[in-house]
């Protein structure tokens, strides 16, 4: 695998571990360091693994199911680090209120002996409407 597709792969990793609601992919995703930083959607910025594990914890413990889609996907790989940038779709249910949202992020990678660990992770609200007709659903997981 090239170090482009290696990038990309790790970061289709993390958004299955959000999709998922699981924390121990998470924690395989994300470099565990005092100095990595989150920036969720409308959230002040975190500093620290545990503080960003926390976070997850959270957001996953308040979630009943949540689809993110990564579109328009642009990945810059050097020796040392990776940067992503993409358009988030996001489909969630909180609370049985199913949820449609979309943000930009920027998600930038280590590389740690043969793996790209996640140490940055930034997203921030986009503006963008979404007409649904009918019944919403959650969208299929599959």
């Amino acid at each position: 695998m090239t170090n482009e597709q290696q990038v990309e792969q790790a970061n289709l990793n993390f958004y299955q571990a959000m999709q998922n609601l699981s924390i121990d992919m998470i924690d395989d995703v994300w470099l565990h360091a005092d100095w990595v930083r989150c920036v969720h959607p409308n959230w002040e910025t975190l500093t620290g693994w545990e503080g960003i594990r926390q976070s997850w914890v959270n957001i996953f413990q308040n979630t009943h199911r949540m689809h993110i889609q990564p579109t328009e996907v642009s990945i810059y790989v050097d020796s040392q680090f990776a940067w992503v940038t993409c358009v988030e779709s996001i489909h969630t249910s909180v609370r049985g209120r199913m949820s449609v949202g979309f943000a930009q992020a920027t998600n930038i990678f280590k590389r740690e002996n043969d793996d790209w660990k996640m140490v940055h992770h930034h997203a921030s609200s986009l503006p963008r409407e979404m007409s649904l007709s009918g019944t919403a659903a959650v969208p299929s997981t599959n």
